[in-house]
């Protein structure tokens, strides 16, 4: 039996069934979406369901797009919720897992604003260590 649940947001989350795998053996269990729109209101609606939050640097805002078309903007979509509902006194733990340049090595002023604890005081997690897996 799954102990935690973890809602991810990552444009390619459908590729790491491997990562999802090996989740389930440390008992975790992966829900991941690939855009802002439709996970934004699972995470509102059904914060409760979920014991932490995992979010790729660049993602889709919308379903169906494909390839290159991510920015920061779903990124901003997902922490804006989570401080919607830290407001309210609601904290879902919530770390940035991200092979992106801009998230993982480069300063990054949204990642600033919204340095805190409930986000591992802003570290970013490298898809490209294995250490940060």
């Amino acid at each position: 039996m799954t102990k935690y649940k973890v809602i991810c947001f990552d444009d390619e989350h459908e590729k790491f069934q491997p990562i999802k795998d090996q989740a389930i053996l440390e008992d975790i269990q992966l829900i991941g979406y690939s855009n802002s729109k439709e996970g934004t209101p699972e995470l509102r609606n059904n914060y409760k369901d979920y014991d932490a939050v995992i979010l790729d640097g660049l993602f889709f805002k919308e379903e169906g797009q494909k390839g290159t078309d991510i920015d920061q903007t779903a990124f901003g979509e997902v922490a804006k919720v989570l401080t919607e509902l830290k407001a309210k006194g609601i904290v879902l733990p919530w770390y940035i897992y991200s092979g992106q340049p801009s998230f993982v090595k480069d300063k990054n002023d949204l990642l600033e604003v919204l340095k805190d604890k409930t986000f591992a005081n802003g570290k970013v997690f490298d898809k490209s260590k294995e250490e940060d897996f």
